[in-house]
């Protein structure tokens, strides 16, 4: 999916694509990707009503990270296509596109969160575990992903930090923070990420402390991706520090700080 698929889909729920977008959504619509994150995007924006959905306007609905992150995840994918293949043996009434694909998608969720929750109750988590199980990456990368025109560092940069290059990564991203008017936050998060990824511990905290003195709406982020690091670096206290800071003034994810401090006890 593509900065302009994207922005595309979006004009679309906002009613404002003229005739000649109207005709290319339709020619999108005959990629198989594509058709199915037009699909889910649908079902987020019926269930959720336009203001909780938009992720230019509101990157924070903690509802619409769930479902991406849900819908995105490796067991999704890998069931889908297992649904898939169930749905191409059954007759051709019950292969009705309408019924089949949000009840394909509905019973992959409920799997996931059943798998996830018996996984999560049946292990105990270490800070290394509890870092990589609330590092959210497909959130950043979304969220710059939304916030950007098409640019084609901007797409390097996500492409790279979803490989987990983080090296190659860095120099895109930091192309893009000295650029006028981009959504700094979020890139200033993807760096810092990429520097905890690399052990680059102290750079990464300089960069989400910039973050946290900054003014910029998204700053109390700072605090989430910071905790983090503690945790990744394996120190517990300044972890346990960083996420009761979090969960008594109510920042950024203070339900999900709540939960890492429970399973620090």
């Amino acid at each position: 999916m593509s900065t302009q698929d994207d922005l595309l889909i979006e004009k679309y729920f906002r009613e404002s694509l003229n005739e000649q977008e109207n005709i290319f959504l339709e020619e999108r619509k005959l990629d198989q990707e594509f058709n199915d994150r037009f699909i889910l995007e649908q079902h987020l924006f019926k269930s959720l009503g336009d203001q909780e959905w938009s992720f230019a306007q509101n990157l924070n609905s903690e509802n619409v990270t769930k479902y991406q992150k849900l819908f995105e995840a490796p067991e999704i994918i890998i069931l889908k296509s297992t649904l898939e293949e169930i749905r191409n043996n059954q007759t051709v009434d019950f292969k009705n596109e309408f019924v089949w694909k949000p009840f394909a998608y509905a019973a992959a969720a409920v799997i996931l969160v059943l798998i996830g929750v018996s996984s999560f109750n049946n292990s105990t988590t270490s800070s290394q575990e509890l870092y990589s199980n609330y590092l959210d990456k497909g959130e950043l990368a979304y969220s710059v992903v939304r916030s950007v025109s098409n640019d084609v560092s901007v797409d390097s940069a996500q492409q790279l930090f979803f490989k987990g290059k983080y090296k190659k990564a860095l120099p895109y991203i930091q192309l893009q923070m000295e650029k006028p008017g981009v959504d700094l936050p979020a890139f200033h998060l993807m760096k810092g990420v990429s520097l905890i990824e690399l052990k680059k511990y102290n750079d990464a905290l300089l960069v989400f402390d910039q973050l946290i003195a900054s003014d910029y709406l998204d700053a109390q982020k700072g605090y989430w991706y910071k905790g983090l690091l503690y945790l990744k670096k394996g120190e517990k206290q300044n972890a346990q520090n960083i996420f009761m800071k979090i969960k008594e003034e109510k920042l950024y994810n203070f339900e999900q700080a709540s939960e890492i401090l429970e399973s620090l006890e």
